[in-house]
């Protein structure tokens, strides 16, 4: 389909006011196949419905509420490669303002163009500009171009055409954003599932007075805390997609084994004055919060998912605190509960090699860490070929709170696993049949077998029932 159908379609309306677009799964294979994919390879990837185990995603009717122009493509992880390359935050600031002109906002942004557009993140934005809006070079008539687009095609069905008919995803996992929320209940259940935040569960990170509110109780002790965890998980264990913790931004992914007594006394003393523990005393109320959301999550058969490794933002990242390899006694703890361990643990990526392949409960999923380093993306995934079963791995999490940029993480994520496949048949470690195998693993049947993701879909949708709601 070419920009202009594409757009004609985009900004049509039936007459029950719904948007309305052509199917265009078939452009995902106009695309030029990278010259280090073998054919065969690129024409299974790019074939394959896709199920994306981890997004920020906002629903549609909160997008339908705001602005949107050309920055939707950089606004979430661009930006740091741009402040790391000199923008500073006044500009930043100036960039997210609804009221300053598209053309305006480039011209902050130019002069830093040429140091960030060989990155990552911000290829992933120029491939998914170009597929969807036919633009090869951002200048000030370009950003208004798409700006404009964007804006005429802000309408209902627009999220999900994205996702289903441009990318071919046919599920998405999402990790909810909005402040304090421990599991967003009202979704579109034909295009996400919901993971249940643990991080907005634990302590001290919990928001208790928002948490109180929800389940119709005060939480004045620690079993008043431990109920109104059992309550998310009897409410939702059935349905959700996962419970995901990404408290790796706020301390180190090292949980001991912490008794109840003990957990109990340091809750008492920090429910009366928040400032009374101290740091040691902190992580280890957060341990045994943490333990316990993992045993309540092996109740209900959920994976839990934690980040691993490299921060997001800039000037934050402390190397030692991300290490996955802090994570070994919390298997061995619960070695019923499957473990996904998130970003491959970039840049300590090969210490998941050597986990995955010893521990029977833990997996790996690349989500983000092809558009944080492909390269290093693409030599995780030969080598995790060469160690590790094809079924303990998962290729594709867009990691975006828009939908506008994943088209362009999908292209890359693609590519880093079509040239790993390509690598390991050249070099003989796999037959081709058998690559073309393991790229439907890594994109579909591994997260399909691993996360029950139709049974769960089912679940949501007969409790949302013919509600593809967006207001949460």
């Amino acid at each position: 389909m070419d920009r202009r159908r594409f757009l004609q379609l985009a900004i049509g309306a039936t007459a029950t006011g719904y948007a309305v677009w052509e199917r265009s799964r078939n452009s995902r294979q106009e695309q030029d196949r990278p010259p280090g994919v073998h054919p065969e390879i690129w024409d299974t990837l790019t074939a394959l419905s896709v199920l994306d185990t981890h997004e920020h995603q906002e629903e549609e009717a909160d997008r339908l509420r705001r602005h949107v122009d050309f920055m939707e493509y950089f606004r979430h992880y661009s930006l740091s490669d741009w402040r790391s390359a000199g923008l500073r935050d006044e500009e930043i600031a100036v960039l997210n303002r609804a009221d300053v002109d598209p053309a305006d906002k480039w011209a902050r942004l130019r002069p830093f163009w040429q140091a960030v557009r060989n990155t990552g993140y911000l290829q992933a934005a120029l491939i998914a500009i170009r597929r969807i809006h036919g633009v090869e070079e951002l200048s000030p008539a370009t950003v208004r171009q798409i700006s404009e687009e964007l804006q005429r095609s802000n309408r209902p069905g627009y999220v999900r055409h994205v996702f289903k008919e441009i990318c071919g995803v046919e599920y998405a996992q999402v990790n909810a954003l909005e402040s304090g929320v421990v599991y967003r209940s009202q979704t579109d259940p034909d295009l996400f599932l919901q993971d249940i935040s643990g991080l907005r569960l634990m302590l001290p990170f919990a928001n208790l007075d928002r948490i109180a509110s929800e389940t119709g109780g005060p939480i004045d002790t620690l079993a008043d805390y431990e109920r109104a965890v059992d309550w998310y998980f009897e409410r939702y264990g059935k349905e959700a997609s996962a419970v995901k913790n990404q408290c790796a931004y706020s301390r180190v992914i090292r949980f001991g084994a912490v008794r109840r007594a003990e957990a109990e006394r340091l809750f008492d003393r920090w429910r009366k004055n928040r400032r009374s523990l101290s740091r040691d005393d902190l992580l280890a109320l957060g341990d045994y919060s943490w333990n316990y959301i993992v045993a309540k999550a092996g109740e209900y058969d959920l994976v839990v998912k934690i980040h691993t490794g490299y921060l997001a933002g800039n000037n934050t990242l402390e190397l030692d605190r991300i290490r996955p390899a802090h994570l070994t006694s919390l298997f061995r703890r619960f070695p019923r509960v499957r473990f996904d361990l998130f970003h491959m643990g970039y840049p300590h990526e090969f210490e998941t090699v050597a986990l995955v392949k010893q521990y029977t409960n833990v997996y790996v999923d690349l989500t983000w860490a092809p558009i944080v380093n492909p390269v290093a993306a693409s030599r995780y995934v030969e080598s995790f070929l060469a160690s590790c079963p094809v079924t303990k791995i998962f290729a594709f999490g867009g990691d975006y709170r828009t939908v506008d940029p994943v088209y362009g993480h999908l292209w890359i994520t693609r590519a880093v696993v079509g040239e790993a496949l390509t690598r390991r048949v050249r070099a003989g470690g796999m037959r081709l049949r058998d690559a073309c195998y393991a790229a439907k693993c890594l994109f579909r049947e591994n997260v399909e077998r691993t996360f029950h993701v139709r049974e769960r879909a089912a679940r949501l949708k007969k409790r949302l029932g013919d509600r593809h709601a967006t207001n949460r």
